[in-house]
């Protein structure tokens, strides 16, 4: 095998002629003293406002502000898209340590289907050649998030079948100001975050850290931990003012969490489901991340901004875990269907260590999977305007070019249930997949916004090149892919307060490196209509959408069901149809006695059948009817939040409804694989103590619902319990 640096040198020297040119966009600026169309040049941040701040997309785009993060303190990014209509979420662990989101109705596996950015650069370990995000950023460090749909996320491939997730994190602050958050809660959880920084000159600096620890609220027998500790670090140092303004971003993250892919039968889990199965207690995930990014940010005039950044990630990670059985025994099936009797019932009985696992065909495989991940890549992006007494221009170019390198090193080790306690037997490791892929990709694009008084129309164009590679006993001849994706869109605003749009646009999700030449990507087409009014303290929004999948596709994890020797495999499927509405309402009013009430509410209804039969190897498709529904995607849901401000106080309820789903494509008659609705209702509350000080506290889940959210991997997965944390912060 490869070692590790050495391919990581190879892939990026075989990048280099790409590199030669200029590469695609991330919007790292600074604040301008003229806020127009420049997407407020705030760092990382690409959504386009216009004079009045209101966004000026032909599509739909949200943005979750600091304000609403640091209201409820989230450390699960799956709570925070609750905020967003349209986002689906598949919860696993509890914590969101691993999120599963997915974006009108493509499918949340691990959020593979999704573009993931933070500060407008791709942060997934392998974009192209492995987007299953096992890596998340720290959720309690961000200052906002903004999620794009439909034609407004072309921009941002490579997926764009559903849209773009941009994180983004703190500016170097103006000043010289220095900040500590400390909170501690149930299940042990404890949080510490701190950061320092300010400007000096042309210089900047700013230094971030934040840890998040808990002893995890699921319970095995044995005592054997059920927790997690996370810990991430940040560093940014820049130099220049914002016409010409050099920045270095260094980040180190780490974790360790006593997870596990093994649920509990049905059964189980109606009589106690925090419960862990004594099978699970080898569970161990541990991970380390580096991240380097240099970006440049240049105007070379008035109305044109040039920023360019060069980035390189990588993640090693390990997870030890629950398998399955030595036999051929489908874990998933064995603990939905959750029989009482014959061969099954013994299975699930080793499961809960009530019986010992003495036949060879009874062990238990403890599997290791050992991965690495190189992503890398130089992308730059220009944003020309131009403003006429006729008509004007905000035209937008951007180029990438990108390399990912991945290793897989998955092993397995037999083990017997002994009285509770997992016994390995010698000499009994095998290697399941000794591999390394790797993909480099080109990327092209172009979006213009052309307006003409009050008219707008947004063409778009993006170009991908991929060329894909695999080692299995050598490199295999390279594969490559050439796919245009154009869009189009229109913006009618028909007073200063309401806008009108419609877009439609080719969405794509590229080819996992394992397949031959033949197979095909996913490919769909993309339609919206809709509005958007804002006038003073008042914001709402109404859209219609339309996504024709002409070829829809399941990649293969662990996470989603698949057996292990098809890890990383895709399966394609036929045509599907998801269509569906997303609304949105918000309001700020003010009370005679000066007290703000805000007020948010968000409704989605999504349609999401498959349109014709065909027979797939992903677990989630499996025999596919015409009718049949999408897997993990609610028809209904959405949420509502209620809060009271004063000068020193601040409350915030917040309720979350999610429809009944079902666990693999079906119809509603299948009873086995359909998954519950569940509302949850959260309360926050904070209290400043002089112009420093703040005390704030969050009572997540309080009214204690519980119902089964997932049947992924194997077995039913739990709501987070009611859970109350309490927590001071300073700011100087």
């Amino acid at each position: 095998m490869i070692p590790k640096q050495c391919s990581a040198l190879l892939f990026w020297l075989a990048l280099q002629p790409a590199i030669a040119d200029e590469g695609e966009s991330s919007e790292e600026s600074n604040e301008s003293s003229d806020e127009t169309t420049e997407a407020k040049e705030v760092s990382g941040q690409i959504i386009v406002y216009g004079d009045d701040n209101q966004i000026k997309e032909a599509g739909s785009a949200h943005q979750v502000a600091e304000e609403v993060l640091t209201q409820f303190e989230w450390n699960d990014i799956q709570q925070v898209m609750s905020m967003v209509p349209g986002v689906n979420t598949r919860t696993e662990d509890g914590f969101g340590l691993r999120p599963n989101i997915g974006i009108r109705g493509a499918n949340s596996d691990r959020s593979a289907k999704v573009t993931l950015m933070e500060d407008g650069v791709l942060f997934a370990p392998a974009p192209y050649a492995a987007p299953a995000a096992y890596f998340f950023p720290m959720t309690t460090r961000l200052t906002g998030v903004e999620v794009f749909k439909g034609a407004a996320s072309t921009r941002y491939g490579p997926q764009t079948v559903g849209g773009a997730v941009n994180l983004l994190t703190r500016n170097i602050p103006a000043e010289r100001v220095w900040f500590a958050d400390a909170s501690y809660g149930s299940f042990n959880t404890l949080k510490g975050h701190l950061y320092a920084g300010g400007s000096f000159g042309l210089w900047g600096v700013l230094g971030e850290v934040t840890h998040l620890q808990s002893d995890g609220f699921k319970q095995l027998d044995s005592g054997e931990p059920t927790g997690f500790s996370r810990t991430e670090g940040m560093l940014k140092i820049a130099r220049g003012d914002v016409d010409n303004r050099l920045q270095l971003k260094l980040g180190l993250s780490g974790e360790q969490s006593y997870e596990t892919y093994l649920g509990l039968s049905r059964s189980d889990f109606e009589n106690t489901p925090l419960l862990r199965y004594p099978a699970s207690q080898e569970g161990l995930m541990s991970w380390q991340r580096t991240q380097a990014e240099l970006s440049w940010s240049l105007r070379p005039t008035d109305t044109w901004l040039v920023q360019t950044v060069a980035y390189h990630h990588f993640l090693d990670r390990s997870w030890r875990k629950f398998n399955g059985f030595a036999a051929d025994v489908d874990v998933h099936s064995l603990l939905q269907q959750d029989p009482t009797g014959g061969e099954g019932a013994l299975y699930i009985s080793i499961l809960r260590g009530d019986t010992d696992a003495l036949l060879p065909e009874e062990y238990l495989q403890i599997g290791t999977n050992d991965r690495w991940f190189h992503s890398f890549g130089v992308q730059s992006t220009s944003v020309w305007n131009h403003v006429g007494e006729q008509f004007g221009h905000r035209l937008e170019v951007g180029l990438r070019a990108h390399g990912d390198l991945v290793g897989r090193l998955h092993t397995e080790t037999s083990a017997q249930m002994i009285n509770q306690e997992i016994v390995y037997v010698e000499d009994s490791l095998t290697t399941l997949n000794d591999t390394q892929v790797g993909a480099v990709a080109v990327a092209l694009y172009a979006h213009d916004d052309w307006s003409m008084g009050d008219w707008h129309i947004f063409p778009s164009f993006r170009q991908e090149v991929i060329q894909t590679s695999r080692q299995v006993e050598g490199w295999q001849d390279p594969i490559t892919r050439n796919i245009s994706l154009p869009g189009l869109g229109a913006m009618w605003e028909l007073d200063d307060w309401v806008d009108l749009f419609a877009s439609a646009h080719k969405g794509f999700s590229p080819v996992a490196p394992e397949q031959e030449s033949s197979v095909l990507p996913e490919v769909s087409w993309n339609y919206e209509v809709g509005f958007r009014q804002h006038m003073d303290a008042t914001t709402s929004e109404l859209i219609l959408f339309a996504n024709d999948y002409q070829r829809i596709t399941g990649q293969c994890t662990l996470s989603s069901g698949c057996d292990v020797n098809d890890v990383g495999q895709q399966f394609t499927g036929g045509q599907a149809l998801i269509v569906g509405l997303e609304s949105m309402f918000r309001r700020e009013q003010w009370l005679a006695n000066g007290w703000k009430v805000p007020v948010q509410l968000q409704y989605s209804y999504t349609q999401a059948t498959f349109q014709d039969n065909f027979y797939s190897g992903f677990p989630q498709f499996g025999e596919v009817s015409v009718g049949d529904r999408l897997p993990y995607v609610a028809p209904h849901q959405g949420s509502l939040s209620v809060g009271v401000e004063t000068d020193n106080i601040s409350i915030q309820t917040l309720g979350n409804y999610r429809g009944q789903m079902l666990d693999r494509a079906s119809t509603w008659d299948d009873r086995d694989s359909l998954i519950p609705s569940l509302f949850t209702l959260d309360l926050s509350g904070n209290w400043m103590l002089g112009e420093a000080w703040q005390v704030y506290g969050t009572w997540n889940n309080l009214t204690n619902t519980q119902a089964v959210t997932s049947w992924r991997p194997f077995g039913a997965r739990p709501v987070t319990p009611t859970s109350l944390f309490v927590g001071v912060k300073r700011a100087l």
